[in-house]
């Protein structure tokens, strides 16, 4: 694998530390965030580089400035990747992130949070850690892509950050057990981990992070080795 960005391998770092399920959970979480939003990063470059216009993407992108949700992260990755597609321009991540093929790590976390959410959604939670387990036995892993795993991603998450929710005016509320941790992190750490090895061409590429910002020139930070380097960029923009 070529070099991983140092905030990656920081957050890896991080999960390998945890002593707590509690810690792991949200290392593994701040990670799989930011894989979301590098993703989307380098898919919206393509999609500056092709030239073209996706005005209904286009609009979005004006109109979400701030507070991103991830949710909107991946949406703009499934509707960029699409429109690359549309015009004869794939992503360099296109296979990835759009065609569902065998991918064993992701289709096992997917599998698992589905499980998972059916047990905690029933009616007996007892033992859910066991009842996962056995549920798990007659599963067949289907076919995915990026697409789909982020999606399901974003599922887990927003069910930790709003862990009280309603299904046919039921009340749900989102366990935080060792049962819970215990089914569930493996199989997303293993996920993660599989589309970091997965989207290798991503890192031959530098990482630029906009530092600073004003009306004539960009500071950016790029990463060289273990050197963070500040590069100021004169812009020259029309007025208006």
């Amino acid at each position: 694998m070529s070099r991983l960005p140092q905030s990656f391998i920081k957050s890896l770092d991080d999960i390998a530390k945890a002593k707590f399920y509690e810690a792991r959970q949200r290392y593994l979480l701040h990670l799989g965030e930011s894989l979301i939003m590098h993703v989307c990063s380098f898919v919206l470059a393509e999609y500056k580089e092709s030239g073209t216009h996706l005005m209904s993407l286009e609009k979005e992108i004006i109109n979400n400035k701030k507070s991103l949700s991830v949710g909107t992260y991946v949406g703009w990755v499934r509707n960029t990747s699409q429109h690359l597609a549309d015009i004869q321009k794939p992503s360099l991540l296109d296979d990835l992130i759009r065609k569902e093929d065998k991918n064993e790590p992701l289709a096992n976390f997917m599998a698992c949070m589905d499980i998972l959410k059916k047990v905690v959604e029933s009616d007996d939670k007892d033992l859910l850690y066991d009842r996962c387990v056995q549920l798990k036995k007659g599963v067949t892993l289907k076919k995915c892509n990026l697409n789909q795993f982020f999606s399901k991603f974003v599922e887990l998450r927003n069910k930790i950050a709003h862990p009280i929710y309603e299904v046919k005016g039921k009340t749900i509320n989102w366990p935080f057990t060792d049962d819970c941790y215990r089914f569930i992190l493996e199989p997303l750490e293993l996920a993660i981990q599989g589309v970091l090895d997965q989207l290798n061409p991503l890192w031959e590429y530098d990482q630029y992070i906009v530092s600073e910002n004003d009306n004539d020139a960009l500071v950016l930070n790029v990463e060289d080795g273990d050197i963070t380097k500040r590069l100021a960029v004169k812009m020259e923009l029309p007025e208006g």
